[in-house]
């Protein structure tokens, strides 16, 4: 969903942006491109529209550059493409909602969904009809049993002032699956403990050479988001191909593997067409020396 450039250029969106421009020039000469905007417009899904404006995606891709600025230290080319990315799949990047994320990944940008994004992704899919996903505390009444008759009983307590990442004992998920032959749904569920949930992120910090930011800065989060992806991996066929590419994707990043190959949209094309407009809108090259480069 790239459009096409009338102008092609030799010299890469990287380099010009480590020399002369700024995240927001980089960003704000894209989203006025009236061909990249329009581009942007037809991905978005057409029910989403009014909300998933271009200029409310450029707001957000500036804001996750702010939080994240490393993110211009990736190929921009791949930086793009995560941002029309969200925008073909109708996730909002960062924001309130959440749904979605720009992540660092080998130099490249890679798109990464939430767990609100990962359920509104599975239930577009039709094949769910529902998903819950809540952390459970000390003290609270929980019980379950897996079999042939499984059950889950969870009673949430109030506690004021609670520090909920010591309080933490399990986080759970559990999906409605539409059974059409039978016209009703089929709960499934999956518990994962806080045993569980302590070696995953011991794992992954070991993966990521003792990083981990997002487990650091949104643990419960990240922890309701794990029996949410474990429990997609048991259930195939009952999610959508672009919910089973994303969560492909993060086990990828997660065993430091390299990302497939389509999941990031065509790098060169994206490079080629955001070089004609970075070099539409950029001041020309100071020939003053200087160690300032604008970023």
């Amino acid at each position: 969903f790239f459009f096409s450039s009338r102008r092609r250029h030799t010299r890469s969106l990287c380099d010009w942006g480590s020399d002369v421009c700024s995240s927001d020039l980089v960003i704000k000469a894209a989203f006025e491109d009236v061909q990249f905007t329009q581009g942007l417009r037809d991905s978005v899904p057409r029910a989403m529209r009014a909300a998933l404006t271009p200029e409310r995606i450029a707001r957000l891709t500036l804001g996750a550059i702010r939080t994240t600025p490393y993110l211009l230290e990736c190929d921009r080319a791949s930086l793009f493409a995560a941002v029309l990315e969200s925008a073909q799949l109708g996730l909002e990047i960062g924001g309130p909602l959440g749904q979605a994320y720009l992540m660092p990944f080998k130099r490249k940008v890679a798109l990464v969904c939430g767990y609100r994004g990962l359920i509104t992704l599975a239930l577009r899919s039709g094949r769910i009809a529902n998903i819950e996903a809540r952390p459970v505390y000390e003290g609270e009444e929980f019980s379950y049993e897996y079999g042939t008759t499984p059950r889950l009983r969870h009673i949430p307590r109030w506690v004021e002032g609670r520090d909920a990442e010591r309080d933490l004992v399990a986080t759970y998920a559990v999906a409605h699956i539409v059974v059409p032959a039978l016209q009703r749904t089929r709960p499934q569920f999956l518990v994962v403990s806080r045993a569980e949930l302590d070696a995953h992120r011991a794992a992954q910090k070991v993966r990521n050479n003792g990083k981990e930011t997002t487990w650091r800065d949104h643990f419960v989060a990240m922890s309701v988001k794990t029996p949410i992806r474990w429990l997609f991996n048991q259930l195939p066929s009952a999610g959508s191909e672009d919910l089973a590419r994303m969560i492909e994707r993060e086990d990828r990043i997660e065993r430091n593997d390299e990302i497939e190959a389509d999941a990031i949209v065509d790098t060169q094309a994206a490079d080629n067409d955001l070089d004609a407009i970075v070099l539409e809108h950029a001041p020309a090259p100071s020939t003053e020396t200087g160690d300032d480069t604008g970023l």
